[in-house]
């Protein structure tokens, strides 16, 4: 980038090429696109060049009075229009920001009246500070991380709340390419207007909100702090790296043009990396055939199905064109909270046979061909919510349909409703008294709601600590989910769209049953389930004992 005495010159710059290797220090520029018009010219190598006023604005605000500043701007060092030049540069975008001196984050032009960007860092650098402090006297950073770590709430004034507030909704904050560059960065300085702040404290400020609990008390200072939301800033600061099918669940909240950058955009952050061995980068591909490729490419490498575990599907799904009913649409934040979708669940529904072990499986980008065993059809569905009719409707079903005592009827609903999960644990693994101490907050749960007029109310049946957890599991689990029952008279939980006549399976590969829908001699896959009577490997027992068989499932 060419200097210039004053800001209202045009830009000019020189494309240079250099090996990653070789190059001299530079630094790499990480903004949000933003809208194409009005574009901005500017003159590259001598001719006119044309870029986004986003993109415009940040080259003003680093350009230098007296010397050149080394930039690397991926719309002029890329050429977006060349799809053969973008698989390639994509590949090279982790060596591009590692190798970076420093990375330079613009948020944007900043409002002196209105942003408040001045006091909105300077607080964020006194959080950091008392943090950084608090680490010091402990000696290493605390359990708690910073949630001990108290700020005064006379800090917090309407004009910085404000400036909080459009701080941490700029969209840079939302695109997923910056957060594979932040993450990559070595150094990183972020600019907003004339204002300048190190990631170092806007993370550990964004750390410490996200640590702290404000949803207690009527405090109108800590109901508006309940209502920033940090945690994508929280996730860029986390330097955790995970596995290919975690890092694409984890990165879904954010935002990208191409949804095929919902996998492309994240390939740097995967470790380790030989998980990537193999996986290439198309751009010629459609969305559909990128996703699926990428569901496929994950089987292959695990020789599991727990990427099935992230497919979510509306509830008026009946088959899409352009996606396998398999591939998880990454392109959309909206998740769902998984069954068993990580390898050391307890949930083992086939005994733990991945699907190297079967006979006759195929995976490809246009259907998966699965070995499993069939258990029985759906005969009916119905909504799951914490409301009198529908827990009460469920529980009536309940008894209807299984024999045993009212209490171990009780039992299986309460485990069904949360998938057999506790907050972080499993029931199955919890001590005795602490399933007793589940099972006394289920039935609390259904006294209150049998008592409408006070639900919310400490008339009756007060609102105890564990039925509370008890009830915010089941609005986890609930998400995008229904209750069901199957002609052989099993209860179980599974994907919103299903509906009567569709089938739940056992797939070999996989930790929970999957629900299916008939189509000819294929099937659409809808989603997992929870079957509390096939959780532990029954079917498999009942394969060794001749008492159901093996079937080839075409999912398309």
């Amino acid at each position: 980038m060419h200097p210039a005495q004053h800001q209202d010159e045009q830009l000019r710059c020189s494309c240079l090429l250099f090996d990653i290797d070789s190059a001299p220090p530079f630094e790499a520029l990480s903004y949000a696109w933003g809208p194409p018009e009005p574009a901005v010219e500017l003159q590259c190598n001598g001719l006119t060049f044309t870029v986004r006023p986003e993109l415009a604005n940040a080259l003003i605000r680093m350009r230098l009075q007296t010397t050149t500043r080394i930039i690397w701007a991926d719309a002029i060092c890329i050429n977006q229009n060349d799809i053969e030049e973008r698989n390639h540069q994509v590949s090279l975008m982790g060596s591009i920001f590692t190798s970076a001196k420093r990375v330079i984050v613009w948020l944007g032009i900043a409002d002196p009246i209105s942003d408040h960007i001045q006091e909105t860092f300077e607080v964020i650098e006194l959080i950091s500070t008392t943090c950084q402090q608090s680490l010091d006297d402990q000696g290493n950073e605390p359990q708690d991380r910073w949630e001990s770590v108290q700020i005064a709430a006379s800090v917090f004034t309407p004009s910085l709340r404000r400036g909080l507030s459009k701080l941490f909704k700029r969209s840079w904050f939302s695109r997923i390419w910056c957060l594979q560059e932040i993450r990559l960065a070595v150094d990183a300085l972020f600019l907003c207007g004339k204002h300048e702040i190190h990631w170092h404290d806007l993370g550990t400020a964004a750390s410490w909100f996200f640590d702290q609990d404000f949803s207690h008390g009527d405090d109108p200072v800590n109901k508006w702090l309940y209502s920033i939301d940090t945690y994508p800033v929280e996730r860029m600061y986390d330097h955790l790296s995970v596995g290919f099918l975690e890092t694409l669940q984890n990165s879904r909240m954010f935002e990208s043009t191409d949804p095929k950058d919902k996998v492309y955009a994240v390939l740097n952050l995967v470790a380790p990396r030989s998980e990537l061995d193999g996986f290439e980068v198309n751009y010629d591909k459609s969305v559909g055939e990128v996703f699926a490729k990428t569901a496929v490419f994950i089987i292959n490498k695990t020789r599991r199905l727990d990427c099935l575990a992230h497919v979510s599907h509306p509830p008026d799904y009946d088959g899409n064109v352009d996606h396998r009913s398999w591939a998880p649409r990454w392109d959309h934040d909206k998740r769902i909270a998984a069954i068993g979708g990580w390898a050391d669940c307890p949930w083992r529904v086939c005994a733990g046979m991945s699907i190297l072990g079967t006979r006759g499986y195929d995976l490809n980008a246009e259907e998966l061909v699965l070995q499993g065993i069939y258990y029985g059809k759906v005969v009916t569905t119905e909504a799951l919510d914490l409301n009198t009719t529908n827990v009460e409707s469920a529980q009536d079903k309940n008894m209807e349909n299984n024999e045993g005592s009212v209490q171990a009827r009780i039992r299986l609903l309460a485990r069904t409703v949360v998938a057999g999960q506790l907050g972080c644990d499993f029931i199955a693994d919890l001590g005795e008294s602490s399933q007793e101490k589940f099972y006394l907050s289920f039935r609390h749960l259904l006294q209150r709601l049998s008592c409408p007029d006070q639900v919310g109310t400490d008339f009756q049946h007060p609102l105890s600590a564990d039925t509370k957890i008890l009830e915010e599991d089941i609005y986890t689990m609930r998400g995008k989910r229904r209750v069901f029952w199957t002609s052989n008279g099993s209860l179980g939980l599974g994907p919103q769209c299903m509906r009567a006549d569709d089938i739940v399976v056992v797939l070999y590969g996989g930790n929970t049953p999957y629900v299916l829908r008939p189509r000819g001699d294929k099937y659409l896959f809808l989603g997992e389930a929870y079957v509390d009577d096939i959780m532990h490997g029954e079917l498999m027992q009942a394969l060794s004992e001749g008492k159901v068989h093996e079937q080839t499932f075409h999912l398309i």
